[in-house]
């Protein structure tokens, strides 16, 4: 942009102190500095530049405390006011997205941020943002949804690295962050999801009312959330009517938990209160307290054994058994090869589903933690990190 240095107008002369020229006020012995093109045209063209690329639409208004400050709002875009957090990038067939606009950003630009699904390394990826321009994406490693990453912009090559795992780490290998909450006992999609206080919540991050969209769908101010499972891409929740001591499933597509795609219909559904529990073992879904029909006894090692007809919405009944008998129920379990495990005040417990023996498998000093399933895999956590445990 041009200076006042060379112009041939009345100004300051400190060059000492103002190099490129400064503007002198009118005084009644002095003539001032004039209001010219070549004085302020570059200023507030370049001013009018920066509103247009943070994409702020001149209001028309006097900035000031009333109406605001733009071009402050639009340095503050430059700087990246929303990067002081984490950003969320989510995936979506192949396609990487972030909030940032990044047609305004110059290449080699670096932010951290959390990936919402699990990506691989050789497949094909773009990145987009808030504006029109996406850029190619190299990937360092397979990254597990919910990994904290890297990401470095590139108009050539963008590159995402995990910082979450090792570069040799694969998919199947790598530790789960769960600081979020507690996740699902069972949850075979590739989105890792908690559940706390009857809402869904994903690290995206996202929270999701499911007891309320339920409540508001069918009319029913009374039914509670109590637990929930992943299935066949569907997120399926575990509800009580609490005056009719009903126990009853609704269903919602993982792509969109806003909102309800249905009630699941069950089977000879018992009105008696014994408080089933819900289990799956990515096949079927299991229930507590249960022969002849759903909720029936009041003995907790009685299983009901269901299939799902994601199409239909519908259970339909496939065996009840009987595990041992000292069985305590608990959403800390998960399934595997026909065997039950518990995980109770450090005892791991392993029960046959299709006899009545029970092994104790170990006894780790009393160590509370979360065993669960996800994405077929076993995963054991005391905090903020699960493990996969070869079980």
């Amino acid at each position: 942009m041009r200076t006042i240095k060379g112009l041939p107008i009345s100004q300051d002369g400190n060059d000492s102190n103002f190099p490129d020229g400064q503007i002198r006020n009118e005084s009644t012995t002095e003539v001032g500095t004039p209001v010219v093109r070549e004085i302020y045209g570059d200023v507030l063209t370049n001013i009018y530049k920066i509103l247009r690329d943070s994409k702020i639409t001149p209001n028309q208004l006097e900035d000031g405390e009333n109406n605001g400050y733009q071009l402050l709002k639009a340095l503050k875009f430059f700087v990246n006011e929303i990067n002081d957090l984490k950003q969320v990038i989510t995936v979506n067939n192949h396609v990487i997205s972030t909030l940032l606009n990044i047609d305004t950003l110059p290449d080699d630009y670096v932010f951290v941020a959390r990936i919402s699904e699990n990506v691989i390394k050789s497949e094909s990826y773009t990145i987009t943002g808030s504006g029109s321009d996406s850029y190619n994406v190299t990937l360092d490693s397979d990254i597990t949804a919910s990994s904290l990453v890297i990401v470095v912009l590139n108009s050539s090559s963008s590159t995402i690295t995990s910082v979450s795992n090792s570069s040799n780490t694969s998919i199947s290998n790598s530790v789960l962050d769960v600081s979020f909450s507690q996740p699902l006992s069972f949850n075979d999609s590739s989105k890792l999801l908690f559940i706390s206080s009857n809402q869904v919540l994903t690290t995206d991050p996202m929270s999701y009312n499911v007891q309320n969209t339920i409540q508001v769908s069918e009319g029913n101010g009374v039914l509670i959330v109590l637990d929930a499972i992943v299935l066949k891409n569907r997120l399926i929740c575990h509800c009580l009517d609490v005056e009719t001591n009903e126990y009853k499933l609704f269903s919602f597509l993982t792509s969109n938990l806003n909102s309800l795609e249905g009630e699941i219909t069950i089977p000879n559904n018992s009105s008696s209160d014994n408080s089933p529990y819900i289990m799956c073992d990515g096949e079927f879904i299991y229930f507590t307290n249960s022969s002849a029909s759903i909720n029936n006894d009041v003995e907790n090692f009685k299983i009901g054994k269901y299939s799902f007809d994601e199409n239909s919405l519908t259970l339909s009944s496939v065996s009840f058994s009987e595990i041992e008998n000292t069985f305590q129920k608990t959403t800390n379990y998960f399934i595997t090869d026909g065997f039950l495990f518990t995980y109770i005040s450090g005892v791991l417990s392993r029960y046959d589903l299709n006899g009545n023996s029970k092994d104790i498998v170990g006894v780790f000093n009393s160590v509370n933690g979360q065993v669960f399933k996800f994405e077929s895999e076993t995963y054991f956590s005391t905090g903020e990190v699960a493990s996969k445990w070869n079980y």
